[in-house]
């Protein structure tokens, strides 16, 4: 197959009682706001602003907390008064106070358009991936230089794609070594639970894997840390 992923950051062979629902559940609700996201996106490169804004209010009164769609918003209203300069609009006393979360949402914006224009190929698998032990249904690849996480699905030995995400890391970047270094670590790693939505924040949305980090490797390597999910 041939092999789409050119750097290959973290790789988790999910093995976890119950995943299966849990992960259609989420692929559910994020992957349809997401696609709701990019309608948006799709009505404004084709200038029809009216139903860019209806979709994008829409949008963030089932999704309250989803960021960046708030700011799209923000920016299809801005326009009826006058015309965008550029995206994240917003007035100059506003934009100096929030500097860092504007940028970051920018930076956002700009990647998952991004991921617009690149769709792997299908049948295609990380080159990275080798072959899943028949315990194994699900595995996951993330792709930092593209802010794209990829879910896959084992049938009968063959690697399925079913559904890639907009991610993003550790406020630090990633390749962590230490205990609270805000960074996100690199490796292959298997998810050791699975923690409902019902027991966190908001902040977790759909839920939270935790991952075997530090594993072996990691140990020898001298890296240390807890609690990555």
């Amino acid at each position: 197959m041939q092999a789409f992923i050119g750097r290959l950051v973290l790789y988790a062979a999910l093995t976890v009682p119950g995943l299966a629902a849990s992960a259609s559940d989420g692929i559910n609700a994020r992957g349809a706001a997401e696609a709701r996201l990019v309608q948006v996106y799709r009505w404004v490169g084709a200038g029809d602003t009216r139903q860019a804004l209806a979709h994008a209010q829409s949008l963030v009164k089932d999704f309250p907390n989803f960021q960046l769609a708030q700011l799209v918003y923000g920016d299809l209203l801005m326009a009826h008064a006058r015309p965008l300069r550029r995206m994240g609009d917003v007035p100059h006393d506003l934009a100096l106070a929030g500097a860092e979360s504007l940028q970051d949402l920018r930076r956002e914006a700009e990647l998952r358009l991004a991921g617009l224009k690149y769709r792997p190929p299908p049948g295609a698998i990380p080159a990275q991936f080798l072959s899943l032990s028949p315990a194994n249904r699900h595995a996951i690849a993330v792709d930092v230089s593209r802010a794209r996480l990829y879910l896959f699905e084992s049938r009968n030995g063959e690697l399925r794609l079913l559904a890639d995400f907009y991610i993003s890391v550790g406020k630090a970047g990633i390749g962590k070594a230490s205990e609270g270094d805000k960074r996100t670590p690199l490796g292959v790693y298997f998810v050791t639970s699975n923690l409902d939505r019902r027991r966190l924040t908001d902040f977790y949305g759909s839920g939270a894997l935790p991952i075997n980090y530090p594993n072996a490797y990691d140990v020898r390597r001298g890296r240390g840390g807890s609690g990555i999910w």
